[in-house]
């Protein structure tokens, strides 16, 4: 399954580049985070702030949005993963 949503990631975010769509870029970080894949996720965030810049508009305060995105997403995966663990009971 990791390497199967690392294919799809890859494949948005080429497809992403190419035709400048930003909702793939999104899909494919979320492949990547959630397969537990975040020091890539971190580097083609890094890559998109790089390629498209500072956005417009009311958030144009944040330098690094795509950055943002991903570390506000990682923390979310980790405080879900934790309270699921939590939850479970646990078996020997």
């Amino acid at each position: 399954m990791r390497n199967s949503s690392i294919f799809i990631a890859c494949i948005c975010f080429f497809v992403s580049y190419a035709l400048l769509w930003w909702p793939l870029a999104i899909v494919g970080l979320l492949c990547l985070i959630l397969s537990g894949n975040w020091p890539l996720a971190l580097i083609a965030s890094l890559c998109f702030d790089f390629v498209w810049g500072r956005p417009a508009g009311i958030f144009h305060i944040l330098l690094f949005p795509w950055s943002f995105l991903t570390a506000l997403l990682l923390i979310i995966r980790y405080v879900v993963l934790r309270q699921i663990r939590s939850q479970m009971p646990e078996y020997l």
